[in-house]
């Protein structure tokens, strides 16, 4: 049914090709014809006018129907061709039908494209398959049915064969799913095959072995990205695994490997961080323990340590200032005893602005003065 269509669809489209061919040739006789009598309707009187303006309408009336007739010619060897074509295809068909029921629906000979999905460029090959359904047809007809069924064994068992090499090669090769679409096809043919149930499990064999070599391939990359300690990158290679492999252990193990060792390591990270926070607090090294707080308060905020840490914010944060104004007095006392006043001057101005609360502050407003004047006079008696 859908080969009628295409065909039905094929010579409509010529017949409107050839309808527009006519009605174009129409319109240059037509045209010709209408130019013609133009011309004579303006014949001069004199003679010589009227010769040449006759020529003129000769010509034109000549030229249209040189036209008319050269595209009515194009139409006709389109419609003779297309009508050809359709008798090829229709008897092609027929023939193929006949050589399919004859052969209980087995073709012995090499199959023919489907007339239907033939491209128009492949009708001059459709002679040669006519020919080879002609005597193929004409083969199975002198045949007895005996001879019939003999032929049609020996086809069968040919097609097994060469579908059992290819099952083989492709199983050598380790194309187990194209060999898996092999066995099916020997399946339909041959139901009983004797080997095709060797086949079978040796495909199914085949594949387990190569999606078990994958998941070992993919758990020993996670295990490579954990050592370096790439734990996020590890679980996105997991939970790909566990979601094109539901029903695999080794997937779900090595989700559950990778979550506890990220727990273990993330664990260990929080308490050598808090570890350190507590040994320089102890130290009374109180900036480097607020530079540790801060980190481990952003890299852990929802963790136990955490806590503790907030609840020790308000003392790192005001000894951190204490021992930074202390560090920045004690460069303005060796400032000052190398005589380079001016400098000192500037970082007593930091303190006073930037921690104006201590009693360092207090102390450098009374100093500053001093400190400018010395910076004066160093400034001027400078040889």
């Amino acid at each position: 049914m859908a080969e009628n269509a295409k065909s039905s669809d094929g010579s409509s489209t010529t017949g409107v090709i050839v309808t527009c061919l006519y009605l174009v040739a129409g319109l240059a006789a037509a045209a010709g014809i209408l130019i013609s009598v133009a011309w004579i309707l303006q014949t001069p009187r004199d003679e010589r006018g009227a010769l040449q303006v006759w020529a003129y309408a000769a010509g034109s009336f000549m030229s249209g129907l040189i036209a008319a007739c050269g595209l009515w010619a194009a139409a006709w060897l389109i419609r003779q061709r297309e009508e050809s074509a359709f008798a090829q295809r229709r008897m092609l068909r027929v023939l193929m039908n006949l050589n399919r029921k004859d052969e209980d629906a087995l073709e012995i000979a090499p199959a023919a494209q489907p007339v239907g999905d033939m491209p128009q460029s492949a009708e001059g090959d459709m002679m040669p398959q006519l020919l080879r359904q002609l005597s193929e047809l004409n083969a199975n007809v002198l045949l007895t049915e005996d001879e019939r069924r003999e032929k049609r064994r020996k086809a069968i068992s040919k097609q097994a064969d060469d579908l059992s090499r290819d099952i083989e090669s492709a199983l050598l090769d380790r194309r187990f799913d194209d060999a898996g679409e092999l066995v099916h096809r020997l399946r339909d043919i041959v139901p009983d095959h004797e080997r095709l149930g060797v086949f079978h499990q040796q495909v199914e064999a085949g594949q387990e072995e190569q999606v078990r070599e994958l998941i070992s391939g993919q758990v020993k990359h996670a295990g490579d990205l954990m050592s370096v300690s790439k734990f996020e990158e590890a679980r996105q290679v997991a939970e790909h695994l566990r979601r094109s492999y539901p029903h695999s252990r080794e997937a779900d193990e090595l989700l559950s490997r990778v979550q506890r060792e990220a727990a273990t390591f993330h664990a260990e990270k929080r308490h050598r961080l808090y570890a350190v926070i507590q040994e320089n607090s102890q130290a009374r090294q109180w900036k480097q323990a607020l530079a540790g707080a801060h980190k481990l308060l952003e890299t852990y905020a929802k963790s136990e340590e955490a806590e503790k840490i907030r609840s020790m914010m308000p003392t790192l944060v005001d000894n951190a200032r204490i021992q930074e104004v202390r560090e920045i007095r004690d460069r303005i006392v060796d400032l000052m005893e190398r005589h380079r006043y001016a400098e000192a001057v500037q970082l007593a101005h930091q303190v006073v602005d930037n921690y104006p609360e201590t009693t360092a502050a207090e102390e450098l407003r009374v100093q500053i003065p001093r400190l400018q004047e010395l910076a004066y006079v160093r400034k001027n008696n400078k040889p």
